[in-house]
């Protein structure tokens, strides 16, 4: 399981090196790259409470699940254990 750092403000030099390692929009927060219950991965994109996805966040999401990934949109880190126990089986 990683984490993707996709948010947050960067300068211009920081914002660049990252692109040039292959950093790209809409890739989801979390993504665990472990088969099971049929699907490739789990990927899980964190939202505020009334938050929305943005094209590019829909795009990608739409090309996982082409793929056979699970993906689930979350408000908070409760949920995301959850899902995450949930997913490998673990109670």
């Amino acid at each position: 399981m990683f984490a993707v750092p996709n948010a947050g403000k960067r300068g211009y030099k920081t914002a660049a090196m990252m692109i040039a390692e292959g950093l790209r929009r809409g890739v989801p927060d979390v993504m665990l790259p472990v088969a099971r219950g049929g699907f490739t991965g789990l990927a899980i994109e964190f939202k505020k409470p009334g938050g929305k996805l943005s094209e590019h966040q829909v795009e990608y999401i739409d090309r996982l699940l082409k793929e056979g990934w699970l993906v689930n949109v979350l408000f908070d880190a409760e949920d995301a254990i959850k899902n995450v126990k949930a997913y490998l089986g673990i109670q």
